[in-house]
């Protein structure tokens, strides 16, 4: 119960804290710091309680996986709120169990025999094409109609990476402890962001002197709530 209930408050809470995150981290570089943190604490947690490393093939899966999970997913939520607004994106991030149901073929025969399901799938993408309109038409007032719907694009794009990472994970289990599963995942969405993040010229432009204090807290939340507990949960 405890576990539900910090996937609910505590990532529902995520998406301010990565409002506070941006007002002076830039977004792969913020995803750099959050995931390789909370990975490492993770991983060092996981050896302190079983004395044992991470398998050959827990690395491959859970690399693959925390890569298109986090990077693919969380970045793209943190891209994206450069662009548009807290609730709005909170609210497509909501999509998730459509994507589930949509892309996960194995299950498609159980779905398909539930009335529900289905009737799910549909007002779910109904919502998505009437947030869509409302905010292409509220960007075409304000200028910003090119940068907004490319964040929405990017979004939904990375619920779907999102949903593959945690599908391609389900079905190669690795027997072993969950929190060593997440730390490999963090540890490597951490150094795959901060690869991005390079890549795209952040880290040039960043100082340590000039991150806020907001900002600080909104990376704290992020990493030891967001990721060492919520995401480990």
């Amino acid at each position: 119960v405890l576990a539900f209930g910090a996937i609910y408050f505590i990532w529902g809470a995520t998406y301010l804290a990565a409002y506070f995150g941006l007002d002076s981290i830039p977004p792969y570089l913020l995803s750099a710091f959050r995931f390789f943190s909370a990975g490492v604490i993770l991983l060092a947690y996981s050896y302190r309680s079983s004395r044992r490393l991470p398998s050959r093939q827990s690395l491959k899966t859970n690399s693959i996986a925390g890569t298109l999970m986090l990077v693919g997913g969380s970045g793209s939520v943190l891209w994206a709120q450069q662009y548009i607004g807290t609730a709005l994106a909170a609210i497509l991030v909501s999509s998730l169990p459509v994507w589930f149901i949509l892309l996960d073929k194995k299950q498609w025969r159980v779905y398909g025999r539930q009335p529900l399901v289905i009737a799910g799938i549909l007002l779910g993408f109904i919502g998505i094409v009437l947030l869509f309109g409302f905010t292409a038409r509220q960007a075409s007032v304000t200028g910003n109609a090119d940068r907004r719907i490319l964040a929405i694009i990017v979004l939904l794009f990375g619920c779907m990476l999102w949903t593959i990472g945690s599908l391609y994970v389900k079905y190669r289990p690795v027997p072993e402890p969950i929190t060593t599963g997440a730390g490999v995942q963090l540890v490597a969405a951490g150094l795959v962001s901060g690869c991005i993040s390079i890549a795209f010229g952040e880290t040039a432009k960043f100082s340590f002197s000039q991150v806020s204090s907001n900002a600080w807290i909104g990376l704290a939340y992020l990493t030891l709530l967001g990721s060492v507990i919520a995401y480990r949960s």
